[in-house]
């Protein structure tokens, strides 16, 4: 995709949220370009981290493929000069570092107007007041999310939900807040977790005292289930079309208005057909039919 050719944009950030917003950037057709200490790296490939989840180098592996990488000493007396080389030219700065990296480098809305008066700075911080650190976690509690992932759940350890959504909608919104700000020639903006979370993931919280919902498995239609092989069937089959296709193919006398059944009863009856039928089965039934449903 070129629809951001010719735009170059510098990421001196590091771990999810920075890196997510540049690999945006880098999708849309921008030159992208990472910079790093080429002692310190990455978080998410350098100390704890790394060390602690490989899945952690595999993400910036991902998030970083598409971007130029420029590696090199903080410390050293030309530092200063490396990186102003490098963002003469660019539309947009994403910056989250630490302030004693920022000062060494002169990054201040102040110097930066002077010396690099077409650049749009966007500064990515965790929030403010009690918010100025927060973690995915934290976001999600915010956010009134982890109701609906703690529903029904009674046991003493809970594991926190699948992904750091919250991390992927702030990366999201930097790379929006960051063409806004091009857009109307703001120089410094600050875009935080704790923003990106009220405005994007807020409003889809529960307003009543069931947060069961669609999503998160209230009706039989749009659910998981086991095979008999130990497989999983994903049924997302919520259009009346679907649903019916989806119980004549698996030989279910189901009503269609069961399927927004409520109660454990319809569940129970999906649920025994799929578990009685092995995965190859499932598969050769699902074969050349589009009814959302997908064998995991």
């Amino acid at each position: 995709m070129t629809l951001l050719k010719n735009f170059k944009v510098i990421d001196f950030t590091h771990r999810l949220p920075g890196p997510l917003a540049g690999k945006i950037f880098a999708d849309l057709g921008a030159n992208v370009i990472k910079v790093e200490d080429q002692t310190f790296k990455d978080p998410f490939i350098q100390g704890f981290f790394n060390q602690s989840d490989s899945q952690f180098k595999t993400w910036y592996e991902e998030l970083n493929k598409e971007k130029e990488l420029k590696r090199f000493d903080f410390k050293a007396p030309d530092a200063v000069e490396v990186l102003n080389d490098l963002i003469k030219d660019a539309q947009v700065l994403l910056l989250a570092q630490p302030t004693k990296i920022t000062e060494k480098f002169n990054l201040t809305p102040e110097l930066l107007r002077l010396s690099h008066p077409n650049l749009t700075v966007m500064q990515l911080i965790a929030g403010e007041g009690r918010f100025k650190n927060l973690h995915d976690l934290n976001a999600l509690a915010i956010a009134g999310l982890l109701d609906m992932h703690l529903y029904s759940r009674n046991e003493n350890i809970i594991s926190p939900p699948f992904l750091p959504v919250a991390g992927i909608s702030f990366g999201h919104w930097v790379v929006t807040k960051s063409l806004a700000a091009v857009i109307s020639k703001e120089k410094w903006v600050v875009a935080s977790l704790q923003e990106a979370t009220e405005n994007i993931l807020s409003p889809f919280r529960s307003q009543s005292e069931d947060p069961k919902f669609l999503h998160n498995g209230k009706f039989p239609c749009y659910s998981l289930y086991k095979t008999k092989d130990g497989k999983t069937l994903a049924i997302a089959a919520v259009e009346e079309k679907f649903w019916v296709k989806f119980t004549e193919l698996f030989d279910l006398k189901i009503a269609l208005e069961d399927r927004f059944d409520t109660s454990l009863k319809t569940f129970s009856i999906v649920s025994d057909r799929i578990l009685s039928l092995r995965s190859c089965e499932v598969k050769s039934l699902l074969d050349d039919q589009d009814i959302c449903l997908t064998l995991i």
